[in-house]
């Protein structure tokens, strides 16, 4: 499942063996998005079943270049 944000800037994606974090537009800075990765994995893991394993956990900044 994939929570995005009103603006749709930022996505939230918590699959049972995976998660990560999304920033699309309006960067902030690394520092920012680590921050905001930490506090959402603090949440995943609350709400996490216990024999949760995960396989996969991303951060990922993505650039947008027009072209034409």
């Amino acid at each position: 499942r994939i929570c995005w944000n009103e603006d749709k800037s930022r996505a939230i994606q918590a699959r049972r063996d995976g998660f990560s974090v999304n920033h699309v537009r309006s960067y902030e800075n690394w520092d920012a998005l680590l921050d905001q990765t930490r506090t959402w994995w603090s949440v995943f893991l609350a709400v996490s079943p216990g024999d949760t394993r995960i396989v996969q956990c991303s951060v990922r900044y993505v650039n947008r270049i027009p072209i034409g």
